[in-house]
């Protein structure tokens, strides 16, 4: 970008000496007006072009280190999501993963999407947010984990001999427990807005939408004050 500007500065610089003292002398004031003011502008505008190019790189920059990070956060949160997800549901590797683990799984991913909210979206967070909930119930007593809305008694029924009384704690009530549907809905809305954050399936045409709303905006200024120089009819 920056040899680009010096072609623009070159090219300006040549302009105006090719625009020799007796042909301005010689040359009628609009005309002469006119000899001064076309490199001006087309300098002008050729420096307008390498700032919007120099812009539009450094934001793709940091819309790379961006991504590249939510990328990361999104592969390590979405697994561990997923593991409640198939636990709360009794599908996929949820024989491999115990009311213990599940609670574990909160703890690691409060902490991711605490430490990273600020890299996403603020629906993102929210949607997490009611996610979470929506699985468990916080704030059960000085101590105590948070409880699964999961179902205690059919998760008993499907682990059978192999089911530890001692996790019976760690469940809600009857009447607290959450519908598998609404869970399976909000866990599909969450991964989609993270999956959004990252570029995938959203569409990018409006910000290159307004970067050439813009540029027509400003050729259109730049050409006015050009006419208004030359006297040249629009």
């Amino acid at each position: 970008m920056i040899s680009l500007t010096l072609v623009v500065l070159s090219f300006v610089i040549n302009a105006f000496q090719a625009v020799s003292a007796q042909t301005v002398q010689s040359a009628p004031p609009a005309q002469w007006w006119s000899l001064i003011v076309t490199p001006i502008v087309a300098g002008f505008v050729g420096l307008l072009a390498a700032f919007i190019g120099i812009k539009l790189d450094w934001i793709k920059a940091a819309n790379q280190e961006l991504i590249k990070k939510r990328i990361s956060v999104y592969d390590n949160a979405i697994p561990k999501l997923n593991d409640v997800l198939c636990f709360f549901l009794i599908i996929g590797s949820w024989k491999d993963l115990d009311p213990t683990i599940i609670v574990k799984r909160k703890r690691e991913l409060d902490q991711i999407m605490h430490t990273y909210k600020y890299l996403f979206s603020p629906s993102v967070f929210e949607q997490y947010d009611k996610f979470i909930h929506l699985c468990f119930k916080t704030f059960n007593g000085i101590g105590r984990d948070a409880c699964l809305r999961a179902d205690l008694r059919k998760l008993q029924r499907n682990w059978g001999a192999k089911w530890n009384s001692q996790w019976n704690s760690l469940f809600v009530n009857e009447k607290e427990v959450i519908d598998m549907k609404v869970i399976s809905n909000e866990y599909n809305i969450f991964v989609t807005l993270m999956a959004s954050e990252i570029g995938v399936n959203k569409n990018s045409t409006s910000v290159w939408r307004r970067i050439w709303n813009f540029f027509i905006i400003t050729m259109k200024k730049c050409l006015n004050i050009y006419y208004n120089f030359t006297g040249r009819a629009q």
